[in-house]
């Protein structure tokens, strides 16, 4: 399985990746939360769950960051 990396500062480009990976067919994405801040786990849930709902059915791995201490 191929999994492509889709992270941006601004999560409208993160979801733009994450269409785009599943139209050339990749298997799933590789996302961060948005790194200049850190989230809430709130704002996090909000991330990946936009993520998911902008796709069809592409997995997502969540990248834990060690600046954003999950």
């Amino acid at each position: 399985p191929v999994l492509v990396g889709a992270q941006d500062t601004n999560v409208e480009v993160v979801l733009e990746m994450a269409r785009f990976a599943e139209e050339i067919g990749a298997y799933g994405i590789q996302a961060s939360t948005p790194y200049y801040y850190r989230p809430s786990d709130d704002d996090a849930l909000r991330f990946y769950r936009a993520v998911h709902d902008a796709t069809e059915q592409i997995a997502i791995m969540a990248y834990n960051t060690f600046w954003h201490d999950y």
